[in-house]
């Protein structure tokens, strides 16, 4: 029995150099854990010391205050004891709350750009719709066949480009001295014919 509390010994001495090292981490982590409490409880006491000597200055005020207030209550008969206001400490935020508030900007964008891309992507955007004010001898059918607008044409290039669509009714439909093409949302182009 006495052999194989030696050999017990023997072995607990026999450690490989990893061991060590896992074992003087573990103290060392086990001392930064003491320490980290140490300074925490230290903190909190420090706190509680500042609170109970605030609590102290107030009550020391209050009593000067109360004395003061005895003397104008006397003089009022309404008046409301007055509390100190707290002040508020902005809350720290943690790192989701921060990552996404940057990446807010970016995200609205792709958003955007993928509603235009599924507006353009849908026959809604090549609808149009137009009607004519000015010059009444003109005819809307007349007006868009002389336009040469095309019904697979998106509004979007009669938006950017409306010269393009008015030079053809100058040159074609003689009873017409000028004409603008302006864009009414979401697809209404009406023509001002003089």
């Amino acid at each position: 029995m006495a052999k194989d509390k030696e050999k017990q010994s023997d072995d607990k001495l026999v450690l490989t150099e990893w061991q060590k090292r896992n074992i003087e981490f573990l103290k060392k982590k086990k001392q930064q854990a003491e320490e980290e409490k140490k300074l925490k409880e230290k903190l909190l006491s420090d706190k509680k010391a500042q609170q109970q000597a605030q609590n102290a200055s107030e009550a020391v005020e209050l009593k000067t205050d109360e004395k003061t207030d005895s003397q104008e209550i006397e003089s009022e008969t309404t008046s409301k004891p007055k509390k100190p206001k707290k002040v508020r400490q902005p809350k720290e935020k943690s790192a989701t709350q921060i990552a996404f508030q940057k990446s807010l900007p970016v995200l609205l964008g792709a958003l955007l750009l993928m509603a235009v891309s599924i507006f353009m992507i849908t026959p809604y955007s090549k609808k149009k719709e137009f009607s004519v004010r000015g010059n009444h001898q003109t005819n809307l059918d007349e007006l868009i066949k002389a336009s040469k607008v095309k019904t697979s044409d998106y509004w979007l290039t009669l938006l950017t480009s409306p010269g393009q669509y008015e030079r053809p009714i100058l040159r074609t439909i003689p009873w017409v001295k000028s004409v603008h093409l302006s864009y009414q949302f979401p697809n209404h182009f009406l023509f001002n014919v003089i």
